[in-house]
Parts: structure tokens; C-alpha cells; sequence
């Protein structure tokens, strides 16, 4: 079986990732191609979307088949799979690396989650910085729009089944779990990988 896999990232230039990504790629047999999608403070949230969906419109040119095709959003890259999915297009899966589930959420609001002490590399400061970047390209309603946390169940219903990993002590790993529920509530398949 002949798998493609599509990896969204704001940052392929992190070669430990890209590697990560490629041993798991081998072992299932699949062909990747690494992406990535306009930097919040050039590019709107929509036009980001966009350059996914060139992404996967440029795979199915080739002949990449929607039952072959794997979205592989990692961080802020898991709402432009996530946004992509709901403009109509499918595929096999859906995998979700320590997605930012909201967008929308300020420093405060992070501030107030009991394990943000835990997480040395994402901090609500810097979550903050990210925050005025989107402000500053999206309106409030915009930034809502594409959090995949605040999207609709019935608007999620057309997820192919997700495959979600988070370590525990991430700043993020409350929402997600949050939003992992919402799929499942959604009837959307998904396993979820809580591993260091």
C-alpha cells in the first residue's frame, strides 16, 4: 500500500523534526512532503489555509489519491489542515502533533492553566508575542473562526479519523484533550498519544 503524507509546519527547517517525522513515514511505507505555510504576521489566516490547500491540490495533481493521503499538522499547522478539511477536501487521516487548538486564547487565559510551569519552551509570554502577530493580520472573529477548539461539532463531523500525540507537560495538553473530546463527540475517530 502506497501512502502520502503531507507534514504542515511553520518551521521545516528544524531538522530534528523533519527527521522524526521521516522515520515514521518509512516505517509505514508513505511519501512525504514537508510544507510550510505564510508566517502570521505576512499572511492572513485564510491566506495561510490557501497555501495548504495549494499543498494538497499540488499532491492530488500528482496523483496522490484521498484514500492515500495523510495531513500531518503539527502546532499552528494543525488548524490549516484542520481549515483545508472543512473547504470540502478528505483524506485518510488526520494527524495532529501538539496542535494549537486555539487561537484565539490570550496570555491571561494561559496563564490561569496549572501546567504552564511545565512547559519550558512554549511559555505564555511568547504564546503572547504569537497572539499580537495574528492580531495583527485577523480580526477576533477571524482568529475564533480557525481555532479548531471553538469550531463546531457538526463543522468537525467531517474529519477523517485523527491521530492526536501531546506530552503532558506542554502548555497546550489541557485544550487539546478538550478538543479530542469535542471529535469524539463529533463522531470523528481519534486515538490520543500522551507520551514525554
Amino acid at each position: 500500500m502506497e501512502l502520502h503524507a503531507c507534514h504542515f509546519h511553520r518551521l521545516p527547517s528544524i531538522f530534528f523534526n523533519v527527521f522524526n517525522h521521516y522515520s515514521w513515514m518509512k516505517e509505514i511505507k508513505a511519501n512525504g512532503v514537508f510544507v510550510s505555510y505564510g508566517l502570521s504576521d505576512k499572511f492572513t489566516l485564510e491566506q495561510s489555509t490557501d497555501h495548504v490547500e495549494q499543498a494538497v491540490n499540488w499532491a492530488k495533481k500528482k496523483g496522490v489519491r484521498d484514500e492515500k493521503l495523510i495531513l500531518y499538522g503539527e502546532s499552528a499547522g494543525a488548524s490549516g489542515c484542520i481549515a483545508v478539511l472543512r473547504r470540502g477536501h478528505t483524506a485518510s487521516c488526520l494527524v495532529l502533533s501538539s496542535p494549537m487548538v486555539d487561537l484565539a486564547r490570550s496570555e491571561a487565559e494561559y496563564n490561569k492553566e496549572e501546567n504552564r510551569k511545565t512547559d519550558n519552551l512554549i511559555t505564555p509570554q511568547g504564546l503572547q508575542i504569537s497572539y499580537m502577530k495574528l492580531l495583527a493580520k485577523n480580526t477576533m472573529q477571524e482568529l475564533e473562526d480557525h481555532s479548531p477548539l471553538r469550531i463546531s461539532k457538526k463543522d468537525l463531523s467531517c474529519l477523517p479519523p485523527t491521530f492526536i500525540s501531546v506530552s503532558p507537560l506542554e502548555i497546550f495538553h489541557n485544550i487539546i484533550l478538550d478538543f479530542a473530546s469535542k471529535l469524539q463527540d463529533a463522531n470523528v475517530k481519534v486515538i490520543v498519544d500522551v507520551s514525554c
